[in-house]
């Protein structure tokens, strides 16, 4: 298989292409506006073209996978098969390219989970390293910071991605449908990850940040440039995050094999359903919280900022309508994993199955009303 046709490669050089054609962009035309064009830090670029460049490298490795090739040819109005092929049939090639199966979708989140997860847990490493002594001893200040921020960040990006696997891999296995209900729209949710985590861990290279995880203004209204690729790596994360929960909705509600009523489904079902929905009305709210605070960044708007007339604890309130809830898109699978294997091997039916099933909705229902206690 040569690399050429390997999604992943396409994906790579397509993010190259997008970035530099972003950073250009905007550089011109700030200076046909009579703008300063340059920035003597962060690599000559400033602050607008470099998010620029990192949305166009999103949109750019994207296309370079072929990811959206059926719905260009839509727009084009060709037609196109129902269930879509994979671009390579077997191998490791079929894994770091464009699949449409559920299966390898949900190998592919998982993979993707652990790797992100390691690279979270070398950034523990190595700020647990330095704090091993007094004073800091092979990192500076802000290089602390940014390790430590990124850390949070990036076990969480990692631990929803370790959810979609399961939910990708198992729910139509469990529901007797060949698939799930939008196989493009699950393989795009896939792939904008990789991108995503690209441009988060660009922030170290950018400036890097200080805020911790959760970015609050007005910290980070001021922080370097590596804060922008935190939020912009956020909002894409949060997309993916949008989009796979649309599809596990849709594919329980219409999916179902006959006979399966809601009250048949196994418990993993009940639990990855009550996550997407948390993941398709939530997630928007961390979403906005970060567009609001780059918009602020970038456009002078003051969504936060006291002396234009905005308020710093409206971003508390938008950012934690959604983390507190995230903590249930964490655990609720893992609920059902353990409902479903403790009564194998305990040899005995799962006491409470319908107060079990309505107890995930409830859980996300109340997830959504104490989000307060987090401020």
């Amino acid at each position: 298989v040569g690399l050429r046709s390997i999604g992943l490669v396409r994906g790579l050089f397509g993010f190259f292409i997008g970035a530099i054609i972003g950073l250009l962009l905007v550089t011109v035309i700030r200076f046909l506006l009579g703008l300063e064009p340059w920035s003597p830090d962060t690599f000559g670029f400033t602050e607008p073209a470099w998010v620029v460049g990192a949305i166009l490298g999103v949109a750019g490795f994207m296309l370079g996978t072929g990811v959206a090739n059926d719905w260009l040819k839509w727009a084009n109005g060709e037609e196109t098969p129902d269930h879509p092929q994979d671009q390579h049939e077997s191998g490791i090639a079929r894994y770091l390219s464009i699949s449409y199966d559920h299966k390898a979708i949900g190998i592919q989140y998982g993979v993707t989970s652990l790797i992100v997860l390691l690279v979270a847990g070398l950034f523990a490493l190595i700020f647990r390293t330095e704090l091993a002594m007094p004073e800091l001893q092979f990192l500076s200040l802000n290089t602390y910071n940014t390790i430590m921020s990124l850390h949070g960040i990036v076990m969480i990006g990692g631990m929803l991605l370790g959810v979609a696997a399961m939910s990708n891999y198992l729910v139509p296995v469990m529901i007797g449908a060949n698939d799930m209900a939008f196989p493009r729209l699950n393989a795009f949710a896939y792939w904008i990850n990789v991108p995503a985590v690209v441009v988060l861990l660009s922030s170290i290279l950018l400036g890097g940040f200080d805020t911790g995880w959760t970015g609050y203004p007005p910290l980070s209204a001021r922080a370097p440039l590596g804060m922008q690729m935190f939020f912009w790596g956020v909002v894409f994360i949060g997309l993916s995050s949008i989009l796979g929960s649309l599809n596990i909705i849709v594919t329980v509600v219409r999916m179902r094999t006959k006979g399966m009523g809601y009250f048949k489904m196994p418990i993993i079902v009940w639990t990855a359903l009550a996550t997407a929905i948390i993941g398709l009305t939530a997630t928007q709210l961390i979403g906005l919280s970060f567009q609001m605070v780059s918009f602020e960044r970038l456009f002078g708007m003051s969504f936060f900022n006291p002396a234009g007339g905005g308020d710093p604890i409206l971003f508390q309130h938008l950012f934690w309508f959604y983390s507190h809830p995230a903590v249930y898109v964490f655990i609720l699978v893992g609920l059902g994993v353990i409902s479903e294997l403790l009564p194998v091997f305990s040899r005995k039916p799962l006491f409470g199955y319908k107060w079990v099933a309505l107890s995930s909705f409830a859980i996300a229902l109340v997830g959504f009303l104490v989000w307060a206690h987090h401020m």
